[in-house]
């Protein structure tokens, strides 16, 4: 019975996750809405899936649920930098992106945004929690690329 209940929580949560994106127009307040909502899901689960810790070179064939695999710093750089030589042509495609980004943005954001830059303050490209922002002054707005 109250394995039942968690799982109707469980599932109302997961309902208003899906839901949620369409009652914001700004992406940052439907990540924090998200972030609201997914709180109380690890205190409605009591199962965490699987991690195996498995070194570079050595992932096991056939279905696995996750993997974790470890890199030494020099590893990790030489595959950052083949990655970053690969991409590097499409580079300037990332203007394009910042553009369209920049012209699909909520109006009242991109507003605030050029009021800030006329009014004088230095609008920057900024990278945090491994999302894209552009900042200026103290408006920080999430870029969705």
């Amino acid at each position: 019975m109250a394995k039942d209940k968690s799982m109707e929580k469980l599932a109302d949560a997961m309902s208003k996750l899906a839901t949620s994106l369409e009652k914001f127009q700004d992406p940052i307040l439907w990540q924090k809405a998200i972030s609201d909502a997914i709180q109380t899901i690890p205190q409605l689960t009591r199962f965490l899936p699987p991690i195996a810790e498995v070194p570079a070179g050595e992932l096991p064939v056939g279905r696995v649920e996750e993997v974790s695999v470890s890199l030494s710093d020099e590893e990790r750089t030489r595959l950052a930098n083949e990655v970053y030589e690969a991409v590097k042509p499409q580079l300037k495609e990332f203007t394009q992106f910042v553009q369209e980004s920049l012209k699909e943005m909520p109006a009242h954001r991109l507003k605030e945004l050029a009021e800030k830059i006329e009014a004088g303050e230095k609008p920057e490209i900024k990278r945090r929690r491994g999302c894209i922002f552009i900042c200026a002054g103290d408006t920080e707005i999430y870029l969705g690329l």
